[in-house]
């Protein structure tokens, strides 16, 4: 039997997908009111298989930490300086390796934890 959300949806889907490689659905605007086709793409995003899980949001936490911090040393030591320096995020903390001067920082690797405001 087909779920409920399904069902109701069914008449406006034109495919839905069966393997790894298709897409989950396939609305076509040509012959669905572009409306419809929202409105069907909300109510499949409500469903709970559609929800992202814990890992998910904390995976985009991290990126997210990632740029903002990124984008902070990049304007206070320069993209010349960053590209030396691998900088990546998990679990809510940052991971620096690499080496550059600290031309670019005057006042040195002290001052940038009080400086970046990320």
């Amino acid at each position: 039997m087909m779920p409920p959300i399904r069902a109701r949806c069914a008449p406006r889907l034109t495919s839905i997908g069966t393997t790894r490689c298709s897409y989950h659905v396939v609305l076509n605007s040509a012959r669905v009111p572009v409306d419809a086709c929202v409105r069907a793409v909300c109510e499949l995003a409500k469903e709970q298989r559609f929800q992202d899980d814990t890992a998910t949001k904390l995976a985009l936490a991290d990126k997210l930490l990632e740029t903002r911090v990124r984008a902070a040393l990049v304007e206070h030591i320069g993209s010349g300086e960053m590209a030396a320096i691998t900088l990546s995020a998990a679990n809510g903390k940052i991971i620096l390796e690499g080496t550059t001067s600290t031309a670019g920082c005057p006042q040195g690797r002290q001052s940038w934890h009080a400086r970046l405001k990320v």
